[in-house]
């Protein structure tokens, strides 16, 4: 798969982890499970895509422009754009466990984009591909 339509599932895909992070860890949802989870994504959703729009994909593209997308500065990424994050929502007023809570779902938002974009744009096991190329006898 080319590496355009991979980071583009990755970044659907990636922008799912914090509403279900918030579906798990708010409690500002009643209802049942179903109900809570779509009030989950209607709350952190938009948010999430904003963040994933201003900070991840222009960084993706500079990073990609240059060759650069590995699993070392997708990693780096998640975790400064949760501090991006975490200073926007308390522009004034942050607190260390603002920082811990953001940087954390940056880094496993950050690694669930590694893991699709990586499974499907770059070949894992080159040697099973070349001897099945190579003629038998």
């Amino acid at each position: 798969m080319k590496k355009s339509p991979s980071a583009l599932l990755a970044f659907l895909v990636a922008t799912t982890v914090p509403p279900v992070f918030g579906f798990f860890t708010s409690d500002i949802f009643s209802g049942n499970l179903l109900e809570q989870l779509i009030g989950s994504f209607i709350v952190f959703y938009p948010f999430t895509t904003a963040a994933i729009i201003f900070i991840a994909v222009p960084t993706y593209l500079v990073l990609s422009r240059f060759q650069l997308v590995n699993f070392w500065t997708t990693t780096c990424t998640g975790l400064m754009g949760g501090a991006i994050v975490a200073v926007a929502f308390r522009s004034g007023d942050v607190q260390v466990k603002d920082f811990v809570v953001m940087c954390s779902l940056g880094l496993i938002t950050a690694l669930v984009f590694w893991f699709i974009y990586s499974k499907f744009t770059f070949p894992h096991n080159k040697r099973m591909q070349s001897d099945a190329a190579t003629p038998r006898r």
